[in-house]
């Protein structure tokens, strides 16, 4: 992928991104989901581990909400894995508290 094309890739994953998140806030968390998702394979496709990170971050908080322990663990396990392998303290911190919110 060219530069310019990847520039283009993670501008429309930011889009996308802040529009589940507008989702989230309106409480269309299924809607959400499936734009988090979208985001995150952009992020992953343009390398950008920080952004899939996020967005994997969110499925969990997503699933978590739903009662979906399982899928919340395995997403926050996930992305800590990521966060951690980009040294993002912040990110592996929310990943650890939200495992520890998971019964």
């Amino acid at each position: 992928m060219t530069p310019q094309a990847n520039q283009t890739v993670l501008g429309v994953a930011n889009c996308i991104f802040s529009l589940a998140e507008v989702a989230m806030r309106n409480g269309s968390a299924e809607y959400a989901r499936k734009l988090f998702g979208q985001a995150a394979s952009m992020y992953l496709h343009a390398g950008d581990l920080l952004g899939g990170a996020n967005c994997i971050m969110r499925l969990a908080d997503i699933a978590r909400s739903s009662s979906d322990f399982e899928g919340a663990r395995s997403a926050y396990r996930q992305a800590l894995e990521m966060f951690q392998k980009i040294g993002d303290a912040v990110g592996e911190g929310v990943c650890a508290r939200g495992l520890t919110n998971c019964p």
